[in-house]
């Protein structure tokens, strides 16, 4: 009477190791999904975490850089530092500004030099030189007035700016600025004036500056691309000049040996300083270069610097 029993007992038996089987399957699919929440919250965290800290070393270098420059006094045009924190090993290197090319309050001949010295005949040169004088306003604009008040308005925060950064990304002349003018406060913004490329504004970026503040530059801080493009420079006389400098020579022989118009040449500091900050964390090392305008006179009230723009590594990698 119950010879169907056993049939109906297993067919019960593989329903009930069915279900255990699929809530064993849910079990594991959850249990995936909660690891992989883990998971994503952790590198997120992880991430946040490397940001904050790469932050961190960054100010900590600009701060080592500044206080290099206060504490060495008038005289000095460029300085070495290093720190070790916990966990990382800083160093910097802070060069004044006046050692390049002044976008902003470099006159016509100058630039002509600078674009001559890449590559351009004398005539392209010269049409270049003028549409960035055109694109100033017709004259030289003043640098200090649009450089932002605070580290917060540009630079270590919100970020830095490359070239691949759109143009309207690019910060804007503040209201101080006559509206008739218009000036650099990033050399990236050159992209922006007729007839230069990406490619030119690259093979210039090391030559140039906004925040140098005169048409002078310093030629005993200055590299050979800078002196070649002086009016009045030669390969050779640079070559001389260069020679000098490094040997025992004296600055006026060796000026001398340059042969260029000495209102084209300052010894005075500039505001502007770039500290090239090279951060080491375990084994592994992030370039970083800090543009400051240091507050070495007290002019500013109590704030020592202001960082104008961060070029971070792979803005390093276009230079």
């Amino acid at each position: 009477m119950n010879r169907h029993a056993p049939s109906s007992n297993r067919s019960r038996d593989g329903s009930a190791l069915l279900v255990v089987l699929v809530m064993l399957g849910v079990i594991a699919i959850l249990a995936a999904a909660v690891a992989r929440s883990v998971s994503g919250a952790a590198l997120e965290l992880s991430a946040s975490r490397a940001t904050e800290e790469s932050e961190s070393d960054l100010r900590a270098g600009i701060e080592l850089g500044v206080a290099a420059i206060l504490t060495l006094g008038a005289d000095v045009r460029s300085a070495e530092a290093e720190a070790n924190l916990r966990g990382r090993h800083l160093t910097v290197r802070a060069t004044n500004e006046r050692a390049r090319i002044d976008l902003n309050r470099a006159n016509a001949d100058v630039l002509t030099g600078l674009l001559m010295n890449a590559g351009h005949d004398n005539a392209e040169a010269a049409a270049l030189a003028a549409n960035i004088v055109e694109w100033r306003g017709g004259g030289v604009a003043d640098a200090s007035a649009g450089w932002p008040q605070d580290e917060h308005q540009l630079g270590v925060q919100p970020q830095s700016i490359g070239f691949d950064t759109p143009l309207g990304a690019a910060p804007r002349q503040t209201e101080k600025q006559a509206p008739s003018l218009h000036m650099f406060i990033h050399p990236v913004q050159l992209v922006s004036v007729p007839g230069f490329s990406k490619g030119l504004v690259r093979n210039l970026f090391p030559l140039i500056t906004v925040a140098n503040g005169a048409n002078e530059i310093n030629p005993f801080i200055a590299g050979p691309g800078v002196l070649s493009a002086l009016p009045g420079a030669t390969p050779d006389s640079v070559a001389g000049f260069m020679a000098a400098r490094d040997g025992n020579v004296s600055h006026e022989t060796a000026i001398q040996l340059l042969g260029v118009d000495r209102k084209l040449l300052s010894d005075d500091a500039a505001a502007g300083w770039r500290l090239q900050i090279a951060r080491t964390r375990g084994g592994r090392v992030r370039h970083s270069e800090a543009i400051v305008a240091v507050n070495s006179d007290g002019t500013d009230g109590d704030q020592p610097y202001r960082v104008l723009y961060v070029l971070d590594d792979v803005d390093k990698a276009h230079h």
